[in-house]
């Protein structure tokens, strides 16, 4: 199945699913296995954590797949979510 068609069920469903799709958001990974992006699309606040920028702590296997990363994470709230994070939005901090 491809990622767009996962896209189109989520946005059709009425029940809760554990899965989230970052497609338009600029995103990075840290050393720690920690995932962040920021949905205003501000790259300067996703460096400094600040802002509309959220994070998860991912575990376990990733994989790339049909353009995204996918990941399970952690939300901090005891919680599994499934994340797929466009890979090319990705971007790298010094």
């Amino acid at each position: 199945m491809s990622v767009s068609k996962l896209k189109d069920i989520l946005d059709k469903i009425d029940i809760p699913v554990m899965m989230e799709i970052i497609d338009k958001s600029p995103w990075y990974r840290s050393c720690s296995e920690e995932i962040s992006w920021n949905t205003d699309g501000n790259e300067e606040d996703l460096e400094n954590g600040e802002g509309s920028t959220y994070s998860v702590e991912a575990y376990g296997a990733s994989t790339e797949y049909g353009g995204y990363l996918v990941v399970n994470a952690n939300t901090g709230c005891g919680e599994t979510v499934t994340y797929f994070f466009n890979l090319e939005n990705e971007v790298e901090f010094e």
